[in-house]
């Protein structure tokens, strides 16, 4: 459950990737959508960093989380 918004609610597999040694990681999804609220310029390089990074999936679950959460967001726009 997204303590943000507590209507966004996901298994904890999805939430949660696994490297080869078996050390848990947040999606990054998750985490882009965590530090959308304050929009600093890390989250805006982490962005820049990750977005590529992304498959259509997980894009597309962040771009309507984050028009959930804050309509208004200037990485809403972004194109793939």
């Amino acid at each position: 459950m997204f303590r943000r918004d507590r209507t966004i609610v996901l298994p904890l597999d999805a939430v949660v990737w696994r490297d080869a040694d078996g050390t848990a990681f947040q999606r990054p999804e998750i985490t882009l959508a965590w530090k959308a609220k304050h929009h600093r310029p890390k989250d805006n390089a982490d962005l820049a960093r990750t977005w590529p990074l992304l498959n259509p999936t997980e894009r597309a679950w962040l771009r309507t989380t984050l028009a959930q959460l804050h309509p208004d967001h200037p990485w809403l726009p972004r194109n793939d």
